[in-house]
């Protein structure tokens, strides 16, 4: 005979998962939504902070502009205009990769893997930045005191001029973190290949001194820098590589290459433009045997990688 319905054991009430947790995903979900505005905020903060510093610059020097004339001076002016150009194009260089951050970023944002495009588009953003500021800083530089003459305004050249390389030096080095930020991504330990060049460089720059021979070979006061079209070529090619594997990772082994070769090549041109800034032609022959040889060796991965897409 079956029990009765005041006998039969009462279950507790179990309610489902989805149910159990909407009151706790909700609250996440919130907690989610609000947690990436403070991310973009930070940057636009960055970006006031110089646009102030830049306007403040600006006025200062139309101020002291009307007190005390330029220094005039040939080799001066040829130091700026030469880095005011390698300025330019790094910065160029510089915002087409932020743009294709935020492009993959944005066109790809429902894929996911966003937090690896983070890091990278924040070094970017970054490096921009100085770039803009340090542009402006080269073209209107300091000038030198109202009663400077004689032996003060050769100390205000000497600043400058340092300054020049100071500035170049450092955007340099902010291309090869961008380009760092974004093989970490993808390679990991071995993005750090992409300063053996620059050891190398170093290594032939401290003999050529020990030597005595680190600023032979040049052309004479009228030697042109060498042209950073090689790295504007090269830095195309590893942007439209890397970014998409960024988010991805890395599909073949060849990709890894070709982005080790690439970046050094391109490490590789930054340093033999600066070199033949300051004159020095026989060591400035190693880097330039350095980028053709690692665009060289990228174009077999990079071939490589072609073929696998085609089949």
């Amino acid at each position: 005979m079956p029990p009765s319905g005041d006998s039969l054991p009462q279950r507790p009430t179990v309610w489902p998962r989805s149910h159990a947790g909407a009151s706790s995903s909700s609250r996440a979900g919130s907690y989610a939504s609000s947690s990436p505005n403070a991310g973009p905020t930070f940057f636009p903060a960055i970006g006031g902070v110089f646009v102030l510093c830049i306007l403040v610059r600006t006025v200062t020097y139309c101020r002291c502009r009307a007190r005390v004339d330029p220094v005039d001076d040939g080799e001066l002016d040829r130091k700026l205009d030469n880095s005011l150009e390698f300025l330019a194009g790094v910065t160029a260089l510089l915002f087409l990769g932020l743009e294709g951050l935020a492009l993959e970023g944005q066109s790809n944002g429902a894929q996911g893997g966003q937090h690896r495009l983070a890091v990278p588009l924040g070094v970017s953003f970054v490096a921009c930045v100085f770039g803009v500021s340090l542009m402006l800083v080269e073209t209107i530089p300091p000038l030198p005191d109202a009663q400077a003459h004689g032996n003060d305004v050769g100390v205000h050249v000497v600043i400058v001029s340092n300054l020049t390389v100071v500035f170049d030096t450092v955007m340099a080095l902010a291309v090869s973190a961008v380009m760092w930020s974004i093989m970490h991504a993808i390679v990991e330990l071995r993005a750090l290949l992409l300063l053996l060049p620059l050891f190398l460089i170093l290594l032939v720059r401290a003999y050529d001194a020990a030597v005595g021979a680190g600023r032979g070979g040049g052309g004479g006061g009228d030697e042109k820098p060498a042209s950073l079209e090689l790295a504007k070529v090269t830095f195309t090619g590893f942007l439209a590589v890397s970014i998409p594997s960024v988010r991805t990772g890395s599909l073949c082994s060849s990709t890894d290459w070709f982005l080790i070769f690439a970046a050094s090549a391109i490490v590789s041109g930054f340093a033999w433009r600066l070199l033949t800034h300051a004159k020095m032609g026989t060591t400035a022959n190693f880097p330039s045997f350095c980028t053709h040889f690692c665009i060289a060796i990228a174009t077999v991965p990079f071939t490589v990688m072609a073929v696998k897409a085609l089949h």
